[in-house]
């Protein structure tokens, strides 16, 4: 029969007084999903000091804590050490509580509210150790400071060598030799060293399956501008301004909503991007070049020489949507260009 973490937590707190039992609830929240009451709040409805809500809290832990010791949910913490162990000693609060939740939750499923339950039982039986959340690190349990410091060196190590290769990283997708040179190093399996780099706030995955550091634009871009830029390096061509607000919306990078009008603006104001015809961009690290049509034509022939009339279309058409009639009107514009004998085309 599965282990009841609600009959659980009634049974340990059977044992104190109403306030007690009150205080233990609300500073845990342990009847809904949501966030802990302060010590500042309980203490002004209770009209009593923030001291004394800690005092009440200590003590009950200490009750608590001892029907733990003496065997009370031991089911339920051997799991917890069992899964710690398993994943390197350290795990991310959630991931932890997600683990637990198949065996222990309602439907197999985590919530707030089985977060904030497992959050009082580790508290009370005092240990497994608790890391809070910082600039660096998402909130976790570990075993001992050892497991602790050497799941961060390893963060550590993989951050430094991709900032050193970021261009390999991004353009050939070379993390995975670093990553498995880094496990090597440090004499870690892959998936512990997964696990490591889920605890930390330096590595992140964007929509399209691109690891790398969270800071980088490429991974977790954040103005409109970078999103439509990672838009147009994964389709590789060209898009109407409108197309590229459709992808940045359908790949959910943020809750941000993109509108046209407004990508259409950043498109205009950032030189990565070019205008190759009504409406469409493309990016000119992919071979693509500012200018009206005449500018085309006159780097095009200026660059390869004389050139017959199909050739001109063929290559104009390949960088820019002009209609054939456009770019044939601009040849005839005496004043950059002529008409050879042959029939090609050359600069005036």
């Amino acid at each position: 029969m599965k282990l009841s973490l609600d009959q659980l937590i009634s049974n340990l707190l059977n044992g104190l007084d109403s306030r007690s039992k009150n205080i233990m609830k609300r500073r845990f929240n342990l009847t809904q999903n949501g966030s802990s009451e302060t010590l500042a709040s309980l203490g002004k409805e209770l009209n009593v000091t923030r001291e004394r809500i800690r005092q009440i809290e200590a003590q009950s832990l200490s009750k608590v804590n001892g029907l733990i010791n003496n065997g009370a949910g031991r089911e339920f913490f051997d799991a917890i050490k069992e899964r710690l162990n398993y994943f390197g000693g350290v795990r991310r609060m959630h991931d932890l509580a997600q683990d637990l939740a198949f065996q222990f939750a309602k439907g197999g499923t985590s919530s707030q509210l089985f977060v904030n339950q497992v959050r009082f039982l580790v508290e009370a039986a005092g240990s497994p150790a608790y890391a809070q959340e910082n600039s660096n690190f998402h909130a976790m349990w570990y075993v001992n400071r050892e497991s602790l410091e050497k799941s961060r060196a390893f963060c550590k190590a993989l951050k430094e060598i991709l900032e050193k290769k970021k261009s390999e990283v991004l353009e050939q997708g070379g993390w995975h030799g670093m990553f498995a040179g880094t496990l090597k190093t440090h004499k870690l399996s892959e998936y512990i060293g997964l696990n490591f780099l889920a605890t930390s706030k330096n590595f992140a995955v964007n929509p399209y399956g691109d690891f790398g550091l969270s800071h980088w634009p490429y991974i977790k871009p954040k103005t409109m501008r970078d999103k439509a830029y990672l838009v147009l390096r994964k389709e590789n061509k060209p898009l109407h301004f409108e197309h590229i607000a459709e992808r940045i919306n359908m790949m959910s990078f943020d809750r941000k909503t993109a509108h046209p009008p407004t990508v259409h603006n950043e498109l205009i104001r950032d030189k990565r991007f070019v205008l190759v015809g009504r409406g469409i961009y493309a990016l000119k690290e992919q071979g693509y070049f500012p200018g009206t049509a005449r500018e085309t034509l006159v780097r095009l022939l200026s660059n390869k020489g004389p050139m017959d009339r199909n050739s001109i279309m063929d290559l104009v058409l390949s960088e820019r949507f002009l209609k054939p009639n456009t770019i044939f009107l601009n040849l005839q514009n005496r004043k950059y260009f002529k008409r050879l004998n042959d029939g090609r085309y050359t600069l005036a």
